[in-house]
């Protein structure tokens, strides 16, 4: 005879079987995945932008009181081969295109408060610590997942430059996670 055991508030039921042994089921999820079901998640893409030597592609500062912004992949592709910098902003007001994050989660009315700029066309950065670099070959895609190890707390912000003069697009991907 089998122990059944059920959930009160699903059809989720789990059992210990004649031998001993706990069968059942569970549902596994990351931040990412929880922010983005409580409406918490941000994409911001940069669509395909010509972007100049080391001129910055994309800044992201994070303006949000009580939240810091984490970030979780990023994801590079360009027509040349290219190294892509992404580095820590330690002074200035970044100017260029207003660049605006989408909530993947179409049905929240969220709105956390960021400022980015993009289309290869930021200045009025200082770069700081570079974070990491990737180079990508032509006309392929990177994706680098740091699984929200990268932190941007309130009026802190990241920058990515490209060291090529070439048609560029990065996606930034990242969740608010109360500080």
């Amino acid at each position: 005879m089998a122990l059944v055991i059920k959930d009160g508030l699903t059809s989720q039921t789990a059992r210990v079987n004649s031998k001993g042994r706990l069968l059942g089921q569970s549902v596994s999820e990351g931040p990412l995945e929880e922010a983005t079901d409580l409406g918490e998640a941000i994409f911001f893409n940069t669509g395909f932008a010509t972007g100049t030597t080391n001129v910055e592609i994309i800044s992201i500062e994070n303006e949000e009181n009580d939240k810091d912004l984490h970030i979780t992949r990023f994801i590079f592709s360009a027509i040349l081969n290219a190294i892509f910098t992404v580095f820590e902003v330690t002074s200035g007001t970044p100017a260029g295109t207003v660049l605006v994050g989408t909530n993947p989660n179409f049905g929240s009315s969220i709105v956390n408060s960021i400022t980015a700029f993009g289309n290869a066309a930021v200045t009025g950065t200082v770069a700081g610590d570079t974070l990491f670099q990737v180079h990508t070959l032509a006309d392929t895609t990177d994706q680098v997942f740091v699984e929200g190890s990268i932190v941007i707390p309130k009026n802190s912000a990241i920058s990515i430059t490209c060291n090529v003069d070439t048609t560029v697009d990065v996606t930034v991907i990242g969740f608010w996670h109360a500080n």
